[in-house]
């Protein structure tokens, strides 16, 4: 064998085991584009693979969970802070127990502040606040998100951008969830605050390499199986109910958070279990 025949054959090879990415293609009565997202990315992400660019390029609509350009309207922003403060008679550390007001102030520490600044933001959304602090130590940005990048994409291209949900409906549906059981959310928020950072990575791994069951059983949202009604089963039945009166004549595009394409209820086997042929690209 001459070295260019061994040469060509290992592209061949190499090329045969690229890595899958966190797109399917999902066929039968209408035709979709299913991207995995994750809301923040490192700046080391992009260029994304050309597969992203490929996908997109077949794609008639976008839908998002929300129109990101949404946070630009001074009213939408005052409605999202009215939702995130308590009530004036109220404060952090007397709405949570002792064990998870230590735990909140370890996520603090972690992201490099205190819970002296949140003592009149609700506890749900103080644990939010913090792990999205903790991301960007790890170098993800919230401008950087893949929702961010594709509706960019579709306004450039000149295609619809059809919205889920709004930023203060999902504000209210999170502040219904954790006040089935503040603890209990804190809980969840906070599980495996000692090892944050290796969390982190992995979640962002799991979307880089398209595994959302891997992602969802990190998650340990079954163990919660109140707040995964309300955060995740209900909403991939509404959006999944919604594509499935889409135009048959065109082909949709659709990014949501890749933690809601794994699992049991999650939206990609929701197309299987509806004669959808998913096929990961």
């Amino acid at each position: 064998m001459t070295m260019r025949i061994f040469i060509s054959l290992l592209l061949l090879i190499v090329s045969s085991i690229s890595q899958a990415v966190s797109i399917w293609q999902v066929e039968g009565k209408q035709t979709f584009y299913i991207f995995g997202t994750v809301h923040m990315m490192k700046p080391s992400s992009y260029p994304l693979p050309e597969v992203y660019d490929h996908a997109f390029n077949q794609c008639d609509d976008l839908w998002l969970e929300v129109d990101t350009t949404e946070t630009s309207d001074p009213s939408v922003v005052t409605a999202m802070q009215q939702l995130m403060l308590l009530p004036q008679n109220k404060t952090l550390s007397r709405e949570v127990s002792a064990a998870n007001y230590s735990r909140l102030q370890q996520l603090a520490e972690y992201a490099g502040s205190s819970l002296q600044p949140f003592e009149q933001v609700k506890p749900w959304m103080v644990a939010n606040i913090l792990s999205v602090a903790v991301m960007q130590q790890q170098g993800l940005q919230a401008d950087l998100g893949l929702d961010s990048y594709l509706q960019n994409k579709a306004v450039q291209k000149g295609i619809p951008v059809h919205a889920f949900e709004t930023s203060v409906w999902q504000l209210s549906m999170l502040d219904d969830a954790a006040n089935l059981d503040i603890n209990k959310y804190i809980s969840f928020a906070t599980q495996d605050i000692d090892q944050i950072d290796q969390y982190i990575e992995q979640l962002y791994r799991y979307w880089e390499i398209g595994n959302p069951d891997r992602l969802y059983k990190i998650a340990k949202l079954d163990t919660y199986p109140e707040i995964e009604q309300r955060i995740l089963t209900q909403r991939n039945d509404k959006w999944f109910a919604t594509l499935s009166q889409e135009s048959a004549s065109q082909t949709h595009c659709v990014a949501v958070g890749t933690l809601h394409l794994g699992g049991k209820n999650g939206l990609l086997d929701q197309f299987k279990a509806a004669n959808y042929r998913v096929t990961q690209l």
